[in-house]
This record gives structure tokens, C-alpha cells and sequence, in this order.
């Protein structure tokens, strides 16, 4: 299957600018004077809950408007900016699937409102679904999809429009390691070979660090750190970082981490938590011990007392690499 063919001839959207923007909600800062712009590539926007991950994918939807700075995209402004907004994608965190309907189902009834014949749309919604890796499980009723595959159909119905920018917020949130690998290789498979922007969010570092051209981390409605993920990664090489591990075999788990971490406390029966200056290598781990049924991984995930270090880690200025981050 030729990918290329859902996707549109040329770029239009090359840049999208934040120049002081704030944005509020009430008396709650959403974002407090931020400034970053992104080119094209996989842009990971990295941040705690409320930290303003979601309210940075709104503006860039047009979904509210800034209080204060610019959005734009190559100059102009995004809010309510049709021409731009036909050529965007959007999933947001929350599903909108109707569980009754197949994946197919879902596809064509988004489809729709594309206005879109149906023979243009019959093939384009195949080659999503062989994108997405749900071709074989097209005709299934979305109730009885695990969440990654809830998660790859979202992504699918961003690509109805043949759209040059995406953004997806909290694309892994809920899925286990093995499910986390198949929807960064979707993230991969569009960029490389549709040549879209794909912008993603998440409250969890490394799940972007490997799958990103460029990183932006925000804390508190403040920008901390931005630049390519080389640097971000290099800046924390060497650096122990902790994550909790949520199992249904615990001992065999410990026994195959032991040579990989610095430190593992059983919290309870299904619960460790762990401190490894190895991340790359407990999360292959963990996919190898869940690939061989010894133990079902249910959630590898970092602790909030280790998010605060790194974001304190990334304060430091990172140099900017000017084709990425302007």
C-alpha cells in the first residue's frame, strides 16, 4: 500500500509561533507567558497534568483564543483561521468513539462530514486502516477494542481530511508498553512517509523523548525547556530517574530488573517502584517479559517526585538547534 496517496501534494502549514502568550481561566494561568515555535517533524509537548499541554493544542486548534501574545501560523493568525483549519487534524485526550459502530463505521460516519464521495472515501479510509494497523480488525464493534486500539482508531479519523498538521493529545495515556510501541510506530510511519506534522502531548517524558524530532516541556503554564530530543536526552543521560510499575507477577518482574536498576521497592502485591539510570533497557525488558506471557504489564510509568527533578534538571538552558526550534 502507497501511503502517499491520502496525503496532499505539497506543504502549507512550515511554522507555528507562540510569542507571549498567556491564557486564563478565570484565576487559574493556563499558560503564563510562553514563547516556542515549531517547525516540521514529531513535536512532543511534554508537561504534569495542568501543567498546559492541553490548553497549547487548543489554541493551536482554534478551539479558545489566547488572552494575551500570538498564535500564528507563517504569520497569520490561527483563530479562526479556515484555510489553516482544513488542513489540521485533532484527537482529543477524551474518546469520542461510538461503541456500537465498527472501526470502519466510525471512520466512514467522520468521513461524512468531509463531504467526500464515496469512492474517494471508501479508499482512503482503507489506506487508514492499514496505516493504523486495524485492517483486520476494521469490521469489530469499537466496544470490544482494547485501549490501543481505541487509541490508533482516534488517530485514524485525524486523517480523514488529508491533513498536513496533526495533534494528539495524550495519544498513549492508559495503554501498556506493548500497545505504547504499535502507536509510535504509527506516529513514525506518518511522519516518514506522509511527511506530516505531528504534534503530541503527554505527562510522560520518555514516552516522546525516542519518538520525537523536537521536544517542548512545560510546568505550571511556564515554558522549561525546549530543543531537539539529542539534547534533551543527553542532558539527562546518567541521571536516575524513577518509575512505578504496575504487574500481575511481581517476583518474576523483580528478578528480570535486578541487574538493570539501582534501587526496587515492592509497594504492594502487582506494584513496584524502581530507580534506573537504564531506562531503554527496563522498558525492552519489560516488552520482552510481556511479549513472553511470564507477567501482563499494565502500567510503566514515572513518579511525579522524578518529573519535578528532571523539570528542575531542564531548567538549565539547552541551546537551540535553529532549523528545529526558533
Amino acid at each position: 500500500m502507497e501511503f502517499k496517496e491520502i496525503c496532499k501534494e505539497g506543504i502549507y502549514i512550515n511554522r507555528i509561533k507562540f510569542n507571549n502568550v498567556s491564557k486564563f481561566y478565570g484565576e487559574i494561568i493556563g499558560l503564563n507567558e510562553v514563547s516556542f515555535s515549531f517547525n516540521k517533524g514529531i513535536i512532543g509537548l511534554v508537561g504534569t497534568n495542568g501543567a498546559g499541554k492541553s490548553t497549547t493544542i487548543k489554541l493551536c486548534t482554534s478551539l479558545i483564543k489566547e488572552d494575551i501574545g500570538t498564535v500564528t501560523v507563517n504569520g497569520e493568525e490561527i483563530w479562526l483561521n479556515y484555510d489553516y483549519l482544513s488542513k489540521m487534524g485533532y484527537a482529543a485526550e477524551k474518546d469520542r468513539q461510538f461503541n456500537w459502530m465498527s472501526g470502519r463505521e466510525f471512520l466512514e460516519w467522520n468521513g461524512k462530514m468531509f463531504n467526500l464521495d464515496s469512492q474517494t472515501l471508501t479508499k482512503r479510509i482503507k489506506s487508514i486502516l492499514d496505516l493504523v494497523g486495524l485492517k483486520d480488525a476494521a469490521d469489530r464493534k469499537i466496544q470490544g477494542y482494547s485501549r490501543g486500539m481505541r487509541q490508533r482508531i482516534k488517530i485514524g479519523q485525524t486523517l480523514l481530511n488529508d491533513p498536513e498538521i496533526i495533534f494528539v493529545d495524550e495519544p498513549m495515556s492508559g495503554t501498556d508498553p506493548l500497545g505504547r510501541i504499535m502507536i509510535a510506530d504509527t506516529f513514525t510511519r506518518l511522519y516518514k512517509d506522509l511527511g506530516a506534522t505531528i504534534v503530541l502531548s503527554s505527562h510522560v517524558l520518555h514516552e516522546l523523548e525516542r519518538l520525537s524530532t523536537s521536544l517542548i516541556i512545560i510546568d505550571q503554564g511556564k515554558l522549561v525547556a525546549k530543543g531537539s530530543s539529542e539534547q534533551i536526552r543527553e542532558k539527562l543521560s546518567g541521571f536516575p530517574r524513577k518509575f512505578r510499575i504496575h504487574c500481575d507477577n511481581s517476583r518474576e518482574v523483580l528478578k528480570s530488573l535486578v541487574d538493570l536498576v539501582i534501587d526496587i521497592t515492592i509497594k504492594s502485591d502487582g506494584v513496584l517502584d524502581i530507580t534506573t539510570k537504564k531506562f531503554y533497557d527496563v522498558e525492552n525488558q519489560l516488552l520482552q517479559i510481556q511479549k513472553s506471557g511470564v507477567s501482563t504489564i499494565f502500567e510503566f510509568y514515572p513518579l511525579d517526585s522524578d518529573l519535578n527533578s528532571v523539570y528542575s534538571l531542564l531548567k538549565a538552558p539547552i541551546p537551540e538547534e535553529e532549523e528545529l526550534m526558533q
